[in-house]
C-alpha cells in the first residue's frame, strides 16, 4: 500500500516517537503527514530541528480543539500523557489528579478524529491508575479502577484495545528500558504486536534468529577524557567512591556506576539500564596506577542508548537535554510498533 500517513503524536516531547513513525514510514515507502504537540517550548523546539516538515504545535492539550488543528481523520495517533503521577518513582509522595488526568485528551482526540490506530506509550503503573484520597494517595481497594474506565471509554469508541510491558532490548536498543504500550485498533481485526528481534542470549524461533541485546559499550564515547578521581575539582559521594572500589575488585574492564543510593555497579557488555531525566549514570576505568578514572555519560552517548540517529539536535542546556532523552520514548521500540501498524493498514 502507498500514500501519505495522517498522524499525530502528543505530548511529543523531543521526537523519540515521531522519529520511530517517520523511519517506519520511509521503510514502508509512505510519506508522513505528521502533527507533533507539547507543551514545552524547548521540546518543541528540538522536535522542530529533526522533523521540519511536521506541524507543531506548542500548546498544553486543554485548549486545543483536534479538529480545527488536524481537520481530517487520521491513520494513527501516538500519545505519552505525563508519566510522573503514575510512577513508583516518586516515593510516596502526594499526587495530583490533573497531572495524572492528562491521558484523558487520547480519548477527546480519538472520539473527535477516529484514527485507525491508537498507540500510547507509559510507566507500567499506568495500569493501577486510580482514585486519590485527601491526601493525595493511591486508594488501594481501587486501584486500577480509572485505567479500567480509561480502556473502556477507548472501547466505546469501537476500539479493539491490548496493552503489554515491553523491553526496549528486545527490539534493538542499548538500554533495557521497560514501558507500558496500549495498543488500540478501530474496528474489526488483530492488534498488531511486533516480534522481538533481540533477546538476553542469542536464540532462533518461528520467526528466526534473534540477536543477543545490544551492549551499552556501542554507545559509550571512548574518546572523551576520562580524569583519575584524585584529580577531581568536585570530589565524588563516599558512597558512589565505594561502589567504583567494589566494582574495580570485580572487573578489570570499564563498568557503568548509577549514580544513585541503592544500584550496584554494572558491565558495559549488557544493555544500559533505563535513563530518567537526570544525570544518573558514569563510566569507571580500572587502572593500575594510583587512581581509577570517572566520568558521567555525556548527552550524545544517552541519545544514542535511547535509539535516536547520530545527529540528532537537542535544543536547550545540558540539564535541560537530559531531560528530553530521559522523558523519549526509545526509538527502535517506537519503529517495531510502527511498523507492525503499517503494516496492518
Amino acid at each position: 500500500m502507498t500514500g501519505t500517513i495522517v498522524a499525530a503524536d502528543l505530548f511529543c516531547g523531543a521526537g523519540g516517537s515521531s522519529t520511530g513513525l517517520a523511519l517506519a514510514a520511509e521503510s514502508a515507502g509512505r510519506g508522513l503527514d505528521l502533527t507533533a504537540v507539547n507543551h514545552w517550548d524547548r521540546a518543541i523546539e528540538t522536535h522542530s530541528a529533526n522533523h521540519p516538515g511536521a506541524r507543531h504545535l506548542c500548546h498544553g492539550l486543554d485548549g486545543v480543539d483536534p479538529r480545527k488543528v488536524i481537520g481530517r481523520k487520521l491513520d494513527l495517533l501516538i500519545a505519552s500523557p505525563e508519566c510522573t503521577h503514575h510512577s513508583n518513582a516518586r516515593g510516596g509522595k502526594p499526587m495530583q489528579d490533573q497531572s495524572r488526568s492528562t491521558a484523558w485528551h487520547v480519548i477527546r482526540w480519538a472520539d473527535a478524529l477516529r484514527p485507525r490506530f491508537v498507540l500510547v506509550e507509559n510507566v507500567q503503573e499506568f495500569t493501577t491508575w486510580g482514585p486519590l484520597s485527601e491526601k493525595g494517595k493511591p486508594l488501594v481497594k481501587r486501584k486500577g479502577e480509572t485505567f479500567q474506565a480509561w480502556v473502556q471509554a477507548l472501547r466505546s469508541l469501537g476500539y479493539v484495545v491490548d496493552w503489554r510491558v515491553l523491553n526496549a532490548a528486545d527490539y534493538g536498543a542499548a538500554t533495557s528500558r521497560q514501558r507500558l504500550f496500549v495498543l488500540a485498533r478501530r474496528g474489526r481485526g488483530r492488534l498488531p504486536w511486533p516480534e522481538p528481534t533481540h533477546a538476553r542470549e542469542p536464540v532462533r524461533d518461528l520467526f528466526g534468529l534473534r540477536s543477543r541485546w545490544r551492549a551499552a559499550r556501542e554507545v559509550i564515547d571512548w574518546t572523551l577524557p576520562c580524569p583519575a578521581i584524585a584529580d577531581r575539582k568536585r570530589p565524588l559521594s563516599a558512597r558512589t567512591i565505594q561502589k567504583i572500589e567494589l566494582g574495580g575488585m570485580k572487573s578489570s574492564q570499564p563498568f557503568l556506576v548509577p549514580y544513585n543510593r541503592t544500584s550496584t555497579v554494572c558491565s558495559i557488555d549488557e544493555p544500559l539500564r533505563t535513563l530518567t531525566t537526570r544525570d544518573r549514570f558514569g563510566v569507571a576505568f580500572p587502572d593500575s596506577g594510583r587512581s581509577v578514572g570517572f566520568r558521567m555519560l555525556q548527552p550524545h552517548e544517552m541519545a544514542a542508548a535511547m535509539g535516536f540517529p547520530h545527529g540528532y539536535r537537542f535544543s536547550g542546556s545540558k540539564k535541560e537535554v537530559v531531560r528530553q532523552i530521559g522523558n523519549a520514548v526509545e526509538v527502535n521500540m517506537a519503529r517495531s510498533l510502527c511498523e507492525a501498524i503499517i503494516q496492518a493498514f
